[in-house]
């Protein structure tokens, strides 16, 4: 998946450089700084899958983008998103979502990513009690064969 995502950025014209670590490790490495500031060097740290992160189902974003966000490890700050989200989990008038997500997309420092694939199932016809679960369990005291 990083080897695709590498060839594809280069392609536009971006030079990649894969490192791999531990997630605490990607996540303490991500300075908080300014853009001003010269080791703010533009930087895209890759660190988790939706796994990772489980936050409300409502899409407000304030956890991760908020300013001052205990989860914003990049410090993002823009007063307008803050506003924005503040008003999403506020207001019942659906153009401030609208208003909230065309903002976001157009300002927001981050890329979206498809999820990778965690796991490819192979089940022999015959086997029951299994099927291909979407969080990789596995659970063999449950398979049977067919009688």
């Amino acid at each position: 998946m990083f080897a695709e995502i590498k060839s594809t950025m280069e392609q536009a014209g971006v030079g990649v450089t894969i490192e791999t670590a531990p997630l605490n490790t990607v996540l303490s490495s991500i300075a908080p700084c300014t853009a001003d500031q010269p080791d703010c060097d533009w930087e895209l740290p890759f660190f988790g899958t939706a796994g990772s992160w489980y936050f409300g189902g409502y899409p407000s974003g304030e956890r991760v983008f908020g300013t001052g966000a205990a989860s914003n490890f990049g410090s993002y700050s823009d007063e307008t998103f803050d506003q924005l989200m503040h008003d999403s989990t506020e207001s019942t008038d659906p153009s401030v979502m609208q208003e909230y997500s065309r903002y976001g997309a157009e300002n927001l420092p981050v890329m979206w990513l498809p999820n990778p694939v965690y796991q490819v199932s192979v089940i022999k016809e015959g086997l029951e009690g299994t099927t291909q679960d979407p969080l990789a369990s596995f659970h063999p005291q449950r398979w049977s064969w067919a009688g």
